[in-house]
């Protein structure tokens, strides 16, 4: 990841992290802040990481149009991410459910 500079909120990731209650983190704040060079600096203390930015991945941000049903979110967005690994493991995966949607 090259060098990285710490800030200010990397001890309340690392809080969060170490929290035994923790929760999903939606990060939000001004352009260019460094916001994804924390998240990605703490994903490295993680087993498993996954990154889902609004902004690059839109549909993801439908979502969030029925309300903050937190529940339903995290069921989506697990959703969201399976297809998206599956499909980036195996492009046929892509294949294989647009056929079963015509269907």
């Amino acid at each position: 990841m090259g060098q990285y500079l710490y800030r200010q909120i990397d001890q309340v990731l690392e809080d969060c992290k170490q929290s035994p209650t923790h929760k999903p983190l939606l990060l939000r704040g001004a352009r260019q802040v460094g916001k994804s060079s924390a998240v990605k600096h703490l994903s490295l203390k993680f087993e498993y990481y996954a990154e889902v930015n609004f902004e690059s991945q839109q549909p993801a941000c439908e979502f969030f149009q029925n309300g903050i049903d937190v529940k339903r979110i995290v069921l989506q967005l697990s959703l969201f991410l399976t297809f998206h690994f599956f499909a980036f493991i195996n492009p046929i995966c892509i294949g294989i459910i647009n056929n079963l949607n015509n269907d």
